[in-house]
This record gives structure tokens, sequence and C-alpha cells, in this order.
């Protein structure tokens, strides 16, 4: 089994922003979860045989490739209280989900059972998770500050577990706006 992560990349701007709160929770409370990940958007994670790899490439790439680009927008701080995680929150939540479900279901994630997948419906950019005792006074730094920027997803990226348990970029694949292929009937 591999265990794979879609994700959505946030532009260098967005980035460097989410970077600038890690580094300033860090220097607040000290080393936590998330610290030096990939500022990103999660789509969906899931574990599948990677003997189906291929197959699910093809199906990503075809349902990606018919969704366009579309604009996502963070806006303020929120707290997720059951896995002690601190974000900025990202706007165009319908879109997303609208993505989220558009990709799960045209491609090969749709197959696998739902205890091998997690599909995520509430768009955000970690800052930290798993803060425990670290949450309280981490929520309390954000609480009242304040981000809004704006960045357009034109792709999606897969990412995959290595042996070292590090997650490197297996392909991404562009939003082309393509019409979807019409059946026929006879």
């Amino acid at each position: 089994m591999a265990i794979y992560h879609l994700i959505l990349l946030p532009s260098y701007p967005v980035e460097n922003a989410v970077n600038y709160y890690k580094n300033w929770l860090a220097r607040h409370i000290g080393p936590f979860t998330a610290r030096y990940s990939v500022p990103h958007v999660s789509l969906a994670m899931f574990q599948m045989n990677f003997y189906k790899e291929l197959s699910l490439l093809r199906t990503l790439e075809s349902a990606a490739a018919e969704e366009g680009p579309f604009s996502l927008y963070t806006n303020g701080f929120g707290f997720f209280d059951s896995t002690r995680t601190v974000y900025i929150q990202v706007e165009e939540k319908e879109q997303f989900a609208r993505l989220s479900d558009n990709l799960h279901e045209k491609s090969t994630i749709a197959l696998l059972p739902n205890a091998y997948k997690s599909i995520v419906h509430v768009p955000h950019l970690t800052i930290g998770r798993n803060l425990a005792h670290k949450f309280e006074p981490a929520c309390s730094l954000f609480q009242h500050s304040i981000v809004s920027q704006t960045f357009t997803a034109s792709a999606v990226t897969l990412l995959k577990k290595n042996k070292q348990e590090k997650s490197e970029v297996l392909q991404v694949f562009p939003f082309l706006s393509r019409s979807s292929p019409q059946l026929t009937l006879f």
C-alpha cells in the first residue's frame, strides 16, 4: 500500500505568509508538527495499492483537465479543536467542495473503501497541528489576527510518501477547462 495526498499549492505570496505565521508561532510556543511542511490546501488523502497508480494518474489527469482555474481567498484564522490545529481559513468553500467531489468521483479514488480515504471539504492552510497543551496559547495568539490574500488554483498536485515517509511530488495535473467527452447512445 502507498499513501497519497492530493493538494492545491498556493501562490508564492500566500506560501510566504503561511511560513511567516508558522515561524511566528514557533517563536512563541516552540517546535510543533507541520512547522516545516510545505503550505498547501488538502483535497484528499488516501491509501491504495501501488499497482493501481497508473490508473490513478490517468483518471486524475482526465478529471483535472475538465476543471477550470478559480480564485481562492484567505480570510482570517480558524481552529480545529479535535486535532488541535491552527489554520488560515480559505473561502470559496462551495467551489472547493465541488472540485474535491469531482476529482474523487471521476478518478480511481472513488473505488477505494471509505476506510482508506479521507476527502477534505473544509479548505484551509495549516499553521500548526497536534498542538496539544500549546493549542490554547496558539489560539490566543491568532484570535484577533487578520490575514487576507487571493491566489488562483490552476492545478492539483499528487504527492506520494516514499520509504522514508517523506512526501514527493508524483505529478501535477493542470486545470484545462476541457468539456467532458459525450457518450453516444447508438
